[in-house]
């Protein structure tokens, strides 16, 4: 499968200043394989990095140079790996590209590949995590979470039940479920807009959502083993425990999620 990412090269150097090399000049030395199709307008270069065709096109302009680099192969994630090693390259602080120019990506297949990838783990979470919910709130309130009209009005009822702690603890489990729900789901959102999602920030995320959904499944066979039972002290710190491990991984997601708003962050 083909795949495409889009740049925009602005040199740092003013035009009276500009030095002879170019940026196809900068592309050949990184990128050997290089070469040249044509020289019109449209410079064309096509060559190979690990076993997939590349294609660079790059057309000047006053305000810039407008590059086009593909990567084809069979499998699709070959030319992801493909494209994501030349754009880590291209956005090195340390090499040539970055002294001369300043890259703007305008166009990204790799985040479009991992955000569309993430999207049905994100998903899938949101899920899991509303059936925790709704079984916290059937567990603790029984009829009355149904004939509630709202979260403040349970947590009042709450406060007429059972003893102080015991109200801290159902509030901080429920309340950290709404947190979780509504935080991942402002990621999700995030990815959607395909800001910089890339492979090491995917899979830490894709780990941690796994993580999360295994501690969910967890607590939700622990609440309905013990939905019968008198719900003792122990019972509000094991869930708790449960719940605050889900507030940590939250936050870790909630992290990754800051960084997808580095424009020229690449991982």
């Amino acid at each position: 499968m083909e795949l495409k990412n889009s740049y925009i090269f602005l040199s740092k150097e003013p035009a009276s200043q500009q030095s002879e090399q170019k940026l196809s000049d900068m592309m050949m030395k990184f990128f050997p394989t290089l070469i040249l199709q044509n020289e019109a307008n449209l410079s064309v270069y096509k060559g190979f990095l690990n076993d997939a065709h590349i294609t660079v096109s790059i057309r000047q302009s006053p305000i810039g140079d407008y590059c086009d680099v593909s990567a084809l192969h069979h499998y699709q994630n070959e030319s992801v790996k493909c494209l994501e090693e030349i754009n880590r390259t291209i956005m090195s602080e340390k090499n040539e590209f970055r002294q001369k120019y300043i890259p703007v990506i305008s166009f990204d297949s790799v985040s479009e590949y991992y955000c569309n990838r993430i999207h049905p783990k994100l998903n899938e979470l949101d899920r899991r995590l509303r059936q925790l919910m709704f079984h916290i709130y059937t567990s603790h309130f029984g009829a009355d979470y149904i004939q509630s009209d709202s979260f403040d009005e349970l947590l009042q009822k709450m406060r007429l039940n059972a003893d102080p702690e015991q109200n801290a603890a159902e509030k901080h489990s429920i309340e950290t479920i709404r947190y979780a729900i509504k935080t991942l789901r402002k990621f999700n959102t995030k990815t959607s807009h395909c800001n910089f999602f890339y492979e090491k920030k995917f899979i830490q995320c894709s780990d941690l959502i796994g993580e999360m959904i295994q501690t969910v499944d967890k607590a939700i066979d622990w609440i309905d083993l013990n939905s019968e039972k008198e719900h003792t002290e122990n019972y509000y710190d094991t869930l708790k425990s449960y719940t605050d491990h889900v507030q940590n991984l939250t936050q870790e997601i909630q992290a990754i999620g800051n960084d997808l708003f580095e424009i020229d962050q690449i991982s």
